[in-house]
């Protein structure tokens, strides 16, 4: 591979460039992260507030609908499959579908996921899709591979502005910033340790370096490289070293600005900010009025008017006026009733617009008062969902663009023999092994052709990846219940023998404690030997038997007569044949 001299030269101007013009989304991005965060007031507020000893305050309405958003994210139950194009695919298909699973079920997958989704919300979210080579080799002495999927912050990646799709396709280059440990540097790079620039971090020295992906055109061929430097030093640049030939980023955004010279990308809070900072202004001018004294007097009415003030405003204090000036009423203190129930209106109407601005409903958010059946909530609940489901659209086609590129991973990289473990939903653990050597008797591995045999082989094939949401119900325990029974008995009526099959499926939608141990018992009592069946079974095939005898006798008496037939014929035509 040739060597570019410029490369550092020509990474940091494509870097310097997305940076800048990616400027408004990631400033918006981060801002609405620190709204997520609680860090709502602008610093002239903060130091307002301090000089009156007033306490912070704010309404933190981006929690409270991104909590419940991402809530109803988690509840959801996904189901990703693969899916064989050819024939020959499916058992493959198979194996990756468990494998996907023992990613699913690895304890940071889920925090890799809230994270992300959470990003999302707030605009752009980024999975990164890696191999790791673990210390374990197989039999043959291959190394074991693991595949992982980790979450990006959106304020770490800047993505080639032009790029004008949701999922970042067309975009020509990108760059994650990375901030690593010197001794990092000295165990991977131990001749550039003394290139990079570090900064000491209470005992860790660090510094900053780009990870760049980037598309070129070599001998009329487009490629993708990889180039891994910290300000003018080049530590590593390569070649895509995935089959698939891309990058290994998962990339998603909520929404893109489209109007003329502008192509920022945005999250679900934009249009709700300022109505965010019209509660907050709210609630403090609220506590303000409250903590406040308002007072119109006449000039000679106290002979001190600053130590009046002082002693007024304390909550114990005694003020001191001259006679005759309160029986005079030169003294007037002015009440913020009508102005304080005015803001707490105005905030109430505010947070309602913000929620019909989400696309949310008090049913979604949990601040229903109303009584209503369990069919009634369960459908305002899923009205209020709709306006969300763009989001939910793009976080699931984010979780498809990163399996996909698992799968490509996989195929690749996974070649020694490994043993996974799955947790089923009855919490039975399954235990499956891919690329499994075939052994001999005395448990060598056996050969074909200079060749390991191996069977359950991870194989490159045509595949496609399904992803199915399962949303949770909603409705009332006891009338999804009662529905249930009353579905079983109209089938039981009509057609009984479904009504058995039916039971565990009822066990599950009731979520009873004691439904899986009643499937247990059910499953044992069906393994177990009935006497009545057995007796029916044996005279049932004593009939058999009896029937088939009988029908033996009658084929033989059939033949018998047949036989005599032939032979009386056969004498009768001689007879004739003398006569003649």
């Amino acid at each position: 591979m040739t060597k570019d001299p410029n490369i550092i030269t020509k990474l940091q101007s494509k870097f310097n460039e997305s940076k800048q013009l990616n400027k408004t989304s990631i400033s918006e991005f981060e801002e609405q992260k620190r709204y997520w965060h609680g860090d709502q007031l602008p610093y002239d507020i903060l130091a307002t507030l301090r000089a009156r000893g007033q306490p912070k305050h704010w309404e933190n309405i981006y929690q409270k609908m991104g909590n419940k958003i991402i809530g109803f994210k988690i509840a959801t139950r996904k189901e990703i499959k693969v899916n064989g194009r050819q024939r020959a695919d499916k058992n493959v298909a198979a194996l990756v579908t468990d494998i996907f699973r023992t990613i699913t079920d690895a304890p940071n997958y889920n925090t890799e996921k809230k994270l992300c989704d959470v990003d999302l919300l707030l605009g752009l979210g980024v999975f990164k899709v890696s191999i790791k080579e673990t210390d374990e080799k197989d039999d043959l002495g291959k190394s074991i591979k693991e595949a992982y999927i980790e979450h990006v912050s959106g304020s770490r990646m800047f993505i080639d502005y032009y790029s004008v799709k949701l999922d970042a396709s067309d975009a020509k280059d990108l760059h994650e910033v990375l901030f690593v440990d010197k001794s990092e540097i000295e165990l991977y790079f131990p001749d550039k340790v003394n290139s990079l620039t570090y900064t000491t971090y209470g005992t860790r020295e660090r510094t900053m370096v780009i990870e760049s992906w980037y598309e070129v055109i070599e001998k009329g061929k487009r490629i993708w490289k990889r180039t891994l430097w910290g300000g003018t030093t080049e530590l590593l640049t390569e070649e895509s070293p995935y089959k698939h030939g891309r990058h290994h980023y998962a990339i998603r955004k909520l929404f893109i600005d489209d109007t003329p010279k502008k192509n920022d990308y945005y999250g679900f809070f934009r249009n709700i900010k300022p109505i965010q900072d019209s509660i907050n202004f709210a609630v403090l001018r609220t506590q303000n009025m409250l903590s406040g004294n308002k007072l119109l007097m006449e000039s000679d009415a106290v002979d001190d008017i600053d130590t009046f003030q002082e002693d007024y405003s304390r909550d114990d204090g005694v003020s001191m006026v001259k006679s005759g000036s309160i029986a005079n009423n030169k003294i007037k203190e002015v009440k913020h009733g009508s102005e304080i129930a005015q803001l707490s209106n105005l905030k109430v109407d505010y947070i309602r617009s913000a929620t019909e601005i989400g696309g949310l409903n008090d049913e979604t958010l949990g601040a229903a008062v109303n009584r209503l059946s369990g069919s009634a909530i369960e459908q305002r609940q899923n009205v209020g969902l709709v306006g969300l489901q763009q989001y939910m659209d793009a976080s699931d086609e984010l979780d498809m663009q990163a399996f996909n590129l698992v799968l490509s991973l996989i195929q690749q990289y996974y070649t020694a023999e490994q043993v996974f473990k799955i947790v089923e939903k009855d919490q039975a653990e399954r235990y499956f092994t891919v690329n499994e050597y075939e052994r001999g008797e005395f448990g060598e591995v056996e050969y074909e052709n200079g060749k390991p045999k191996m069977k359950n082989k991870i194989t490159v094939g045509r595949y496609d990846v399904t992803m199915t949401t399962i949303p949770q119900t909603h409705g009332s325990r006891n009338e999804r219940y009662k529905l249930n029974i009353e579905l079983m008995k109209l089938i039981a009526q009509s057609v009984p023998d479904t009504v058995k099959p039916m039971l565990p499926l009822i066990l599950r939608d009731s979520e009873s404690p004691i439904a899986d141990d009643v499937m247990a018992m059910l499953q044992a009592q069906n393994q177990q030997p009935n006497p009545e069946q057995e007796q029916a079974a044996a005279m049932s095939q004593k009939r058999m038997e009896l029937m088939l005898e009988k029908m033996t006798a009658e084929i033989k008496l059939l033949n018998a007569k047949s036989i005599k037939a032939v032979s009386e014929g056969a004498e009768e035509a001689g007879r004739v044949s003398t006569t003649d």
